[in-house]
């Protein structure tokens, strides 16, 4: 699944849905229906990119985890103990190269 789709997006996902085809002018009209249709909304793509499109479904789920997670963020919730970080580390082998050192980050939440 995209954040955001293009009109040829569309296009491509509504002509694969006929079996049997469908005509040019047809299949302009359906993605225009599509396009026009409520739950869709047009981005601002700027002046020189091709205009994108989202579903309001997808808005209101991006909204949601960015409510969640601002509400959450103060609360070190999934933050790993810096003694566990390395215990772990410990029972492997070898770790990769540089495994040790970027593991470290793990313990430190990205608000501290």
């Amino acid at each position: 699944m995209h954040n955001t789709f293009a009109r040829r997006h569309a296009l491509a996902r509504i002509a694969g849905a006929f079996c049997q085809g469908i005509g040019i002018a047809e299949l302009g009209q359906a993605v225009d229906l599509y396009l026009a249709d409520a739950s869709i909304r047009r981005l601002d793509a700027g002046v020189e990119r091709e205009a994108r499109f989202t579903t309001e479904g997808l808005l209101a789920c991006e909204i949601a985890i960015v409510d969640g997670a601002q509400r959450r963020r103060d609360e070190s919730t999934a933050v790993l103990a810096p003694e566990l970080v390395d215990e772990v580390i410990a029972a492997h082998r070898r770790p990769c190269r540089g495994g040790r050192r970027a593991s470290h980050g793990l313990g430190r939440g990205p608000f501290r």
